[in-house]
């Protein structure tokens, strides 16, 4: 489900804690990161 919803709103990241997606690390277009590397990219820009 909470991929199917990234998909439908065009989202570029899933961020979460999710053991399953964090395996996935991307599906489509749509990276699959934990809270910390997005606060990392975040950062960089």
């Amino acid at each position: 489900m909470v991929v199917e919803c990234a998909v439908v709103s065009s989202a570029t990241h899933i961020v979460t804690g999710d053991k399953h997606l964090l395996a996935l690390a991307k599906y489509r277009d749509i990276k699959i990161i934990k809270a910390t590397e997005f606060v990392a990219l975040l950062s960089q820009s």
